[in-house]
């Protein structure tokens, strides 16, 4: 015989029996810090992927806006037109990310500290390279997260 409101219809009896499970409260920080679970200003961006990640319960997490927009910006700089690894490649790739974030820079959210372009360790891709943009957040005087690129 079914467990439920199969037999008993439209509210003659309770549907079902035992004990009523509680509900876990409900978490309503907006967009909350993955590490910390306090609310962020900017939805949280994964860096592998280019997408918002969300939180176990379906919420979409949150990031500091700076973060995300330096992040943003990065990403949208145009490395790719760098055709030839000449003598001068590797100041021509910080210029690039340096323009990328001139707007966060004038607007006094960002502080360029360093841009660092790397060769790739021996045994891979000779072309290949790794930038990473260390920046300070003015809005905070936090150190940002160092955001690696590659071009």
């Amino acid at each position: 015989m079914p467990v439920g409101a199969g037999l008993c219809p439209a509210g003659l009896c309770p549907a079902g029996y035992g004990t009523v499970d509680v509900a876990v409260a409900p978490n309503l920080v907006p967009l909350p810090d993955p590490q910390t679970g306090l609310s962020q200003t900017g939805r949280f961006v994964d860096q592998a992927t280019g997408d918002y990640t969300f939180t176990a319960d379906g919420r979409v997490q949150g990031m500091p806006t700076v973060y995300q927009l330096v992040l943003l910006a990065v990403e949208r700089a145009d490395v790719s037109s760098l055709t030839e690894k000449g003598p001068n490649y590797k100041q021509q790739v910080a210029s690039i990310l340096q323009d990328a974030l001139s707007y966060l820079v004038t607007s006094k959210q960002v502080e360029i500290k360093r841009i660092v372009v790397l060769d790739r360790s021996p045994g891979q891709n000779p072309d290949a390279t790794v930038a990473m943009v260390f920046w300070k957040d003015l809005t905070t005087g936090a150190d940002g997260q160092p955001v690696p690129v590659q071009p």
